[in-house]
């Protein structure tokens, strides 16, 4: 006798892509309305820039993430 026994589906992984510079709320409302979880913001003060603008991200531009992953975000204040 052979038993087959699945791992369930496979996972779905997306390409990470370059928010900075653009409205946290807005990166932040978008994610999450598309099943992505979004980490506690790092508000920090970044001359030259509005505040509320993501002026760093995690992961990168590029990078490979699946909906379980986190994504972090700095916010300028």
């Amino acid at each position: 006798m052979n038993i087959l026994i699945s791992l369930g589906p496979p996972a779905e992984y997306f390409i990470m892509p370059d928010v900075i510079g653009k409205p946290a709320e807005l990166v932040a409302s978008r994610a999450r309305n598309e099943g992505f979880r979004i980490g506690k913001m790092n508000f920090r003060k970044y001359p030259g820039v509005e505040p509320g603008v993501v002026i760093q991200q995690k992961p990168q531009a590029g990078y490979r993430l699946s909906k379980s992953d986190i994504i972090l975000l700095d916010v300028s204040q």
